[in-house]
């Protein structure tokens, strides 16, 4: 089944899409609700679904049965779409809050607060190298790109993902293991 899809939808075939959507629509969805849990519009959703699908439609050339299975090619793309599209969100709604006059709408604790929880998080990142604390910096608080990053840096992505992925243990050690990721 999986190699129709994709012969279809290298062909360019609408039965390719057809296919695509009752066979893999579920698992399209799941991804998504596992990586927005909750935190998206229903219509959020629509658009991130079909934005993964045109996005396999136009990518579809990209996928190379000896590098893996459909399904597992699929599932990245619908990972990183997700990802993507909720961090466009989130910038847009800091965005938005920010245009509001000096953001009004949150009391002076929220405020105060936020700074606090900026400031304890900028200092656990002085902890870490320089170059890592560079990286998380760009990565979770402006929300670049790990592409992005690795052009700035001059880094290829793989070493950009290994340096976020070694300085989370690091910082997880640091706190004592209290903030755990669940993914």
């Amino acid at each position: 089944m999986e190699e129709q899809v994709a012969k279809y939808l290298r062909q360019r075939h609408v039965e390719g899409i057809d296919l695509l959507i009752d066979t893999y629509s579920n698992l399209i969805y799941g991804v998504i609700y596992s990586i927005f849990k909750n935190q998206m519009k229903d219509e959020d959703v629509e658009e991130c679904y079909y934005d993964v699908v045109f996005t396999i439609w136009s990518k579809i050339d990209q996928y190379d049965s000896r590098k893996g299975v459909f399904k597992n090619w699929l599932i990245s793309i619908v990972r990183f779409k997700a990802i993507d599209y909720l961090r466009k969100c989130r910038r847009l709604y800091r965005e938005n809050k920010q245009e509001t006059v000096g953001g009004q709408d949150d009391s002076a604790e929220d405020i105060v607060i936020g700074k606090e929880d900026e400031i304890a998080i900028k200092k656990m990142l002085h902890n870490l190298e320089e170059v890592d604390e560079q990286i998380f910096t760009w990565r979770y608080l402006e929300d670049l790109s790990i592409e992005e990053i690795s052009v700035k840096l001059q880094m290829t992505p793989q070493a950009i993902y290994t340096r976020i992925s070694r300085g989370k243990g690091k910082l997880r050690n640091w706190m004592g293991g209290r903030y755990d990721e669940k993914s």
